[in-house]
């Protein structure tokens, strides 16, 4: 106990500078991290900090149904206002396991994401996520005296949000069944509304431009959620205005970054990265592995490959299609978007 903090530090700096692929031993070190976490003492953040080495280190490890079911459960024990210090990790590190999921197959790619989603529920993290953020949600619809307390605000907020967004990007249908398994008592039309209602009203409070693209993007996805052949759910195209109001003003924002060439990929976002970024390659010698792995997870996000001008215009023609042609969906959704909106939006020359 008297050398763990420094058993800790040791242990991080050695996977700090172990290369890909890992060795054996390494990995069966790992499950020593689950005792540290119930003894409950100020090691717990160096042990997340060692667990998020490993998730870089080894991802498809953590596709064991075992190891991320004990992890959720951990999480979902921190996941607790009385935590604060630590609360914009385990949000992050739930992000890194949904993303695990990249790893596997595009064939089986729906059902390992069932999977996870599985965990998250079966742990009662999905649960206790919302429920913050129902919080939060109850706390803006109320004023004055009567005005309820919300655990999290700002950029707490914004990271329990953004398990929701990563979920979503990687399938709308599994994050939509799990969350409203989650929130049993209600439908999952109630339950979405009052999300989409938070979510959207927090836009302005998102200060990172890389989780507002995701935000944006998971959004977007959402509205593929019935297929390529049926419209999006009402409750989503309810939200037409705050769609439009969204992607107006960031696709705007990722628009006035550097220069690039016109007919090159970031053309129009910024936060695209040049593909080489991905390679995995040192910047310089000293580099350790792990810096290096750092940058290419990073760099192969969705938020840094996908130009987001192009993929809102992708998914609006599917959706304008799908709905029953450019007259019909103006009819029956633009009609209810105020008319700036609509010009603003129109004025990006998307569609």
């Amino acid at each position: 106990m008297y050398l763990l903090e420094e058993s800790l530090d040791l242990w991080s700096a050695v996977l700090s500078e172990t290369p890909n692929p890992p060795s054996r031993e390494i990995l069966a070190l790992f499950p020593s991290i689950f005792p540290i976490f119930e003894i409950g003492s100020d090691v717990v953040r160096q042990a997340l900090e060692v667990t998020e080495s490993y998730i870089l280190l080894a991802p498809r490890e953590f596709l064991d149904e075992n190891v991320r079911f004990r992890l959720f459960d951990i999480f979902n024990t921190l996941l607790n206002p009385d935590v604060t210090p630590r609360i914009g990790l385990v949000p992050h590190l739930a992000e890194l396991l949904i993303r695990t999921g990249e790893s596997a197959s595009e064939e089986n790619s729906e059902n390992v994401y069932g999977a996870i989603a599985k965990s998250m529920l079966s742990t009662g993290f999905m649960e206790t996520l919302l429920s913050a953020l129902y919080g939060a949600y109850q706390s803006r619809q109320t004023t004055g005296p009567n005005r309820k307390q919300a655990t999290i605000y700002g950029v707490a907020e914004t990271d329990h949000l953004s398990v929701i967004a990563r979920l979503a990007l990687a399938s709308p249908r599994n994050c939509i069944s799990a969350v409203t398994s989650a929130t049993s008592n209600s439908s999952e039309e109630q339950t979405f509304t009052w999300i989409l209602s938070e979510w959207f009203a927090h836009f302005d409070n998102i200060g990172d431009v890389n989780k507002k693209k995701l935000h944006t993007m998971a959004l977007t996805h959402l509205l593929t959620v019935n297929g390529p052949s049926s419209p999006a759910p009402t409750y989503l195209l309810n939200n037409l205005q705050s769609y439009l109001t969204i992607w107006t003003d960031l696709i705007t924002d990722l628009s006035e970054g550097p220069e690039v060439n016109p007919t090159d990929a970031r053309h129009g976002d910024y936060l695209v990265f040049d593909p080489s970024e991905a390679q995995g390659e040192k910047y310089h010698e000293s580099e350790t592995p792990e810096t290096t792995r750092r940058r290419t997870w990073s760099a192969s996000d969705a938020i840094h490959k996908i130009n987001l001008r192009q993929y809102v215009g992708q998914h609006l023609q599917a959706l304008v299609q799908v709905c029953g042609g450019a007259d019909r969906f103006r009819d029956e959704w633009l009609v209810n978007v105020d008319r700036e909106v609509v010009n603003g939006f129109g004025q990006l020359g998307i569609m």
